[in-house]
């Protein structure tokens, strides 16, 4: 059969077989071609598109209208309360307690009693004391009397030696004229020398009497001086309050026996209380100005929902290590009953008023150092010195002063988080 197949049917078949071969490879190569022509159409046909315009965004802001004037800036500073007159009482004499009469707490008037130490040694010693001076009184008066005495002695033995004086003289012209004895005018003369004897005698106890009398006054001093001390002894059972305050500490309890120098009971002046607050660095030249110019500095506080006044009076003359100022001590003027000392308190200070002077919210300010004007639609950077804060019908304020602001001037408030210089703003109705 094979032999019978003609050769033109064999050449078909072979055409056949290569047209196959090559529409296989074609129909590719006319696809992608006619995509081609077709992206190249669609490209040529397509509309020119419109150019992206870029805009710059513009940022809402609020702001204040900038009016310098003078201002009393405040200081906020937190002080504790104290008291110079804090005062330990204590014991001067050994003792027992016999009562205590107030409590932890209790205001105290002056002089008030607070502890009643045991007093029967202290009256016995002072009974002692005195009978010692009563006696050395009595030895005076006895040494008084004495001189008295020898001053009325001295007067008649003067007068017993002239009569023996010219007793001599006579006995002296009898024996001249031998009418009288020669031991007659030896007797006149050893009584002459007896009685001249004894009116020595009796002045050498006058001259005597001065230095008696000195030396008994020193000892009836010294017995005064003791008995003195006994008596301060007797009063110092009762330990009474040196000032008007409260009573802070109990250390006693009846029945404690307490030596010189225990402690007692602890008070404080309530009209000597003081605030100790640290003023920072920066504002000191101005507070020292203040001070050196007479300037009062007031300040106040709010404790227990009680308005307390009160003003700077000195400065610390000591700087802690590390601090960064100096402590300011501010006598309490007004409400200082309400004060426990030891308490720590906000204080408000009204520093002297500060000329050129813009209040503004502290959310105006960058870093404590610059805040932002618009100028042109745009921010301007400027750099301010912070003098303070100040309160306002609005609300506390920050107190600032630049050469750079001017009436008129339009400071931002707004806090952007991306606050560069130049940056676009719109100011918000």
């Amino acid at each position: 059969c094979a032999a019978s197949v003609s050769p033109g049917i064999t050449d078909a078949r072979n055409e056949m077989k290569i047209l196959k071969h090559v529409l296989k490879f074609l129909i590719p190569i006319v696809v992608i071609g006619a995509g081609a022509a077709g992206a190249k159409f669609l490209k040529d046909t397509k509309p020119d598109p419109e150019p992206l315009v870029t805009q710059e965004k513009v940022w809402p802001v609020s702001v204040i209208d900038v009016r310098p004037s003078s201002r009393r800036p405040e200081l906020t500073l937190f002080g504790r309360v104290q008291s110079p007159r804090s005062a330990n009482l204590t014991a001067a004499l050994t003792a027992d307690v016999v009562d205590v009469m107030v409590r932890e707490g209790e205001s105290v008037e002056k002089g008030q009693l607070l502890v009643k130490l045991d007093d029967r040694d202290s009256v016995l010693l002072l009974r002692q004391r005195e009978a010692e001076r009563a006696e050395i009184e009595a030895q005076i008066e006895i040494e008084n009397q004495r001189d008295r005495n020898d001053k009325d002695a001295l007067q008649r033995e003067l007068r017993v030696l002239e009569l023996a004086r010219r007793a001599v003289q006579r006995a002296s012209e009898l024996a001249q004229a031998q009418v009288g004895s020669r031991s007659q005018l030896d007797t006149t003369r050893q009584d002459e020398e007896q009685r001249s004897m004894a009116v020595d005698a009796r002045r050498t106890a006058l001259e005597g009497h001065r230095s008696r009398i000195a030396q008994l006054a020193a000892r009836h001093a010294k017995a005064k001086a003791l008995e003195d001390r006994a008596k301060l002894d007797v009063e110092r059972t009762g330990v009474r309050a040196p000032f008007t305050g409260p009573v802070y500490h109990i250390a006693v309890a009846p029945g404690d026996r307490v030596q010189p120098g225990s402690r007692l009971v602890g008070m404080y002046d309530v009209d000597a209380l003081e605030f100790r607050a640290q003023i920072p660095a920066g504002y000191l030249p101005r507070v020292r100005e203040a001070i050196t110019n007479g300037q009062e500095i007031a300040a106040s506080a709010r404790v227990d929902q009680r308005e307390i006044s009160a003003r700077l009076e000195r400065l610390s003359a000591e700087v802690t290590r590390g601090s960064g100022g100096v402590d300011g001590l501010f006598g309490v003027s007004a409400g200082g009953t309400w004060l426990q000392i030891g308490r720590t308190v906000e204080l408000t200070v009204n520093l002297p008023a500060e000329p050129g002077t813009v209040a503004v919210p502290s959310q105006a300010l960058y870093g404590n150092r610059h805040l932002y004007r618009i100028v042109d639609g745009r921010m301007r950077r400027i750099d301010v010195n912070r003098v303070g804060e100040f309160d306002t019908p609005d609300g506390r304020r920050v107190l600032v002063r630049s050469s750079e602001l001017a009436t008129g001037d339009r400071v931002i408030v707004t806090q952007l988080p991306n606050a560069v210089e130049g940056l676009k703003v719109r100011v918000e109705s």
